[in-house]
């Protein structure tokens, strides 16, 4: 009897260490909402990446995430790009992120204003994943700047492997061939 507790509470031991070692891998967690109303988990470091619905999903493909101001027009410009990816690459899934919260009836009239056809996420938590995102890289370059880690320039995307890591990152304007050359080298 003594040798099956040891051994369940050993068991138990290991799993908890285990959902702490992925918790640690996936860093923070941010809550978005669709269109729909659904509400998505982003668990994320900005070197791993993973997209969690409540309702059970398949999260296998490569990620393209796109980080957004609704008011930029250079972001604006990418919509049709991000579109024809979506639409060309069948193992890829492009993920809208709006870098501020927008009222749901401007939600619904931007998606169909600039008729998008990936997924877009309005967040509905008062976290914000770019200043974290832009803490992470100023800490990676040798910076600890605050001032200078506060400043992402948009539009900010993020490529990510089947497996949920980093391959890219693109700041600024970039040419929908430079998506298509690293898609084809995933």
């Amino acid at each position: 009897m003594k040798k099956i507790f040891v051994l369940l509470f050993a068991c138990m031991i290991l799993m908890i260490a285990g959902c702490q070692n992925q918790t640690k891998r996936y860093g923070k967690s941010y809550t978005f909402q669709t269109l729909e109303k659904e509400k998505i988990q982003i668990y994320t470091d900005i070197d791993f990446f993973n997209l969690v619905f409540k309702k059970k999903k398949k999260n296998v493909s490569n990620t393209l995430v796109f980080f957004f101001d609704p008011k930029n027009e250079a972001c604006l410009e990418y919509f049709e790009v991000l579109n024809n990816l979506q639409a060309g690459y069948g193992d890829l899934q492009v993920v809208g992120v709006l870098n501020k919260n927008i009222k749901e009836e401007d939600f619904a009239d931007f998606i169909e204003k600039f008729q998008i056809n990936f997924l877009i996420l309005n967040p509905i938590d008062n976290k914000s994943i770019l200043k974290d995102f832009a803490l992470k890289i100023s800490l990676l370059s040798g910076r600890e700047d605050k001032i200078a880690a506060e400043k992402i320039q948009l539009p900010f995307l993020l490529l990510y492997d089947k497996s949920g890591k980093r391959f890219e990152m693109y700041s600024g304007a970039v040419p929908q061939e430079m998506f298509m050359h690293d898609l084809s080298n995933l």
